[in-house]
């Protein structure tokens, strides 16, 4: 009896490891076939991501930080720091 029950709980283990593991391929799958469709949609419809843009730039606080991409892909770190230097030279004449 005890042996019934000690294989009963290794197969049932088992089964659910295995239902588990088919549940996380289709949820795996149900994500990247979410991801293609809103990408090729954002590809097709760039006026939704430029207006999305300018929707955040009106909700943002005045002094918020703004870090935009050269050619390189890099943000311009320093540009914050010059206009203020910038402003000081000029408050001096």
């Amino acid at each position: 009896m005890v042996r019934q029950i000690w294989l009963w709980l290794i197969t049932s283990n088992r089964f659910r490891l295995q239902l588990n593991k088919q549940a996380e391929i289709i949820d795996a799958e149900a994500v990247a076939k979410s991801v293609d469709i809103i990408g090729k949609a954002l590809h097709e419809n760039t006026g939704y991501l430029q207006w999305k843009w300018i929707h955040m730039m009106e909700q943002r606080d005045s002094g918020d930080t703004i870090y935009v991409p050269t050619e390189a892909g890099l943000p311009i770190l320093e540009a914050g720091k010059r206009v203020k230097q910038i402003n000081k030279e000029q408050s001096e004449y």
